[in-house]
């Protein structure tokens, strides 16, 4: 004889697939647009010698105060967000050496990034950088990050790349329909922080090495 279920199962039953084909979709999704775009790959094989030790440069990005750090021991998303972009740039091989650049902020930064990006070149060319990546982390929340950037030249501040990315999670989505369902407890510290930067750097990487 069949089972029949009991009338408050199906509820349950319903809300577990409802949340599978959910989960299945669960991520982030990324946006970009470049403004400008030489190649990162032709202007070092028109510019430099073959095999040369070219040096990129990533400096810290600006971010909303909210979101800044606030000492060495507390890296704003600004610096992790550069940290994961110098990993992502180096799994493409076309620039020999990304590093680091040790310097998070300084007065008129930001300021600098939207009028020519004097002190960001002057910066790496006086570290030894033949190219540098400036850029800022324009609006941020739980749900959304969107981030400008520029891979500039040191010695004559060419402008080698200039694009915008917009990278979206909908995580806070499916954890609102799985609460709503108690299928999950609603946690009010969770964050997503580590997926949207995980998926910026990709994309940043990715859109800043395309050559066409």
């Amino acid at each position: 004889m069949r089972k029949i279920l009991p009338a408050l199962a199906l509820p349950s039953l319903l809300g577990l697939s409802a949340c599978s084909l959910l989960r299945d979709q669960v991520g982030e999704r990324c946006k970009a647009h470049a403004h400008l775009r030489l190649g990162v790959e032709s202007f070092i094989n028109s510019r430099y010698s073959r095999d040369a030790p070219v040096r990129l440069g990533v400096i810290p990005f600006s971010a909303p105060a909210n979101v800044a750090g606030s000492s060495d021991r507390r890296m704003g998303v600004g610096f992790r967000l550069a940290s994961i972009l110098q990993a992502k740039l180096l799994e493409y091989q076309v620039i020999p050496i990304v590093e680091l650049v040790p310097r998070e902020d300084w007065p008129g930064k930001l300021r600098d990034f939207h009028e020519g990006n004097h002190d960001a070149i002057a910066l790496g060319r006086e570290m030894g950088f033949d190219l540098v990546l400036v850029g800022a982390i324009t609006h941020y929340t739980l749900e959304q990050l969107s981030f400008s950037g520029r891979i500039l030249e040191t010695e004559a501040g060419i402008t080698v790349w200039y694009g915008t990315v917009n990278v979206s999670s909908n995580r806070p989505v499916l954890d609102r329909a799985a609460e709503g369902i108690g299928l999950q407890k609603h946690i009010p510290s969770r964050l997503y922080i580590d997926e949207i930067l995980e998926e910026a750097g990709r994309c940043i990487a990715r859109e800043a090495m395309k050559e066409e």
